[in-house]
């Protein structure tokens, strides 16, 4: 039995079976790229992150802010960023106020939480007022 396309086209068989090798072709190299975005790290940080949307996206801007830190001299970017998302994650009651995790990784959000960490450590130091490592008190 002859195929024919959506405009009315024969279609040969082997047609049929090169587009669906093609198509399983680029399954897996798509398949394989988000694997390859979804690092161990970044894992770590979507767990620490309070508000999960836009997962894919949020890699990429993951993977971005890292390449960033590294190129600013940053020694460990990775877990600073994990730390900092694990800092914003505990003084943010309301998710619905929380900004996407790919605009806090754009923004880069994270040097506003370990600015926020060396304070809370200043004034641990200070007063001697007992907290966790996210500021929580």
């Amino acid at each position: 039995m002859n195929q024919i396309d959506l405009w009315g086209n024969p279609i040969d068989e082997t047609d049929w079976k090169t587009r669906a090798l093609e198509a399983e072709e680029e399954l897996r190299r798509l398949k394989s790229r988000l694997e390859s975005q979804y690092t161990e790290n970044f894992i770590k940080f979507w767990k620490a992150y309070p508000n999960r949307c836009r997962k894919r996206y949020a890699a990429k801007c993951y993977h971005e802010a890292v390449a960033r830190l590294e190129a600013e001299g940053h020694e460990d970017p990775e877990n600073y960023i994990i730390s900092a998302a694990e800092a914003y994650s505990g003084r943010t009651k309301d998710v619905t106020y929380c900004q996407h995790p790919s605009t806090w990784l754009n923004q880069d959000g994270f040097h506003d939480e370990a600015a926020k960490i060396e304070e809370y450590d200043h004034l641990k130091d200070m007063l001697g007022i007992p907290y966790d490592s996210a500021g929580v008190y």
